[in-house]
């Protein structure tokens, strides 16, 4: 998902934290993850494991460069829907394209719950402090640096403006992830009457809950 169209385009990133906090989050979470799952491995075992879950994830950012999803490691794709509503009972759908999986061997939506307050006081965060927890994991990995970097820029963030985004800090109070596949409510690009493009629309959340399935779970799929 773009968040706009030209790099550098502080105000509209501004307006775009949430939905690009809702993107960072999905960058550090897999770090935690990746700890529980080798707590009993070897420090070397630990080490690899999450460093390979850490490029996977970093390098598959791919919304800012105008893919139709937000993270694509290799055939399988993940979109991201972000909130701050207290009890969200739908998610917005872009397009046509967010919800095809015409060529992938798998898509899901993750919808992230955000908590919000003006000051970056543990547990909540600021983007800064966000982007500054995921730069400290990648220490000594510059390839992966620069490229994570380029992504913020090609998503209207740029150091230049860091005090902008000091404030607010955000929580993830929630993550809820489904897996899209026959029988999830969507609109597919293919079976659309000619003469319909650039669809938006509503999804009910009730009926995504049959296709739920667990962080993990989705992590072992990605990587």
């Amino acid at each position: 998902m773009v968040v706009h169209s030209q790099p550098g385009a502080f105000p509209t990133f501004q307006r775009s934290r949430v939905r690009v906090t809702g993107r960072l989050s999905v960058l550090i979470e897999p770090f935690v993850v990746a700890a529980g799952a080798c707590r009993a491995s070897t420090v070397s075992t630990r080490y690899h494991y999450q460093h390979r879950v850490c490029r996977t994830c970093l390098t598959a950012w791919t919304g800012p460069t105008g893919s139709p999803y937000d993270f694509q490691p290799g055939n399988v794709a993940v979109e991201i829907k972000t909130t701050s509503s207290v009890n969200p009972q739908s998610i917005r759908i872009s397009n046509e394209y967010q919800l095809d999986d015409a060529g992938l061997a798998g898509l899901f939506v993750c919808l992230f719950l955000l908590d919000i307050r003006p000051e970056g006081e543990a547990p909540f965060e600021t983007l800064n402090q966000l982007i500054g927890s995921i730069l400290d994991q990648i220490l000594g990995q510059a390839a992966v640096r620069n490229q994570f970097r380029l992504r913020l820029y090609e998503a209207g963030y740029h150091p230049a403006q860091r005090l902008l985004y000091d404030q607010p800090a955000y929580r993830v109070r929630e993550t809820r992830c489904y897996r899209v596949a026959e029988g999830f409510p969507r609109l597919r690009a293919s079976n659309l009457p000619p003469g319909i493009n650039a669809t938006q629309y509503n999804i009910g959340l009730t009926d995504c809950e049959p296709f739920g399935l667990t962080d993990d779970a989705l992590l072992r799929e990605l990587v």
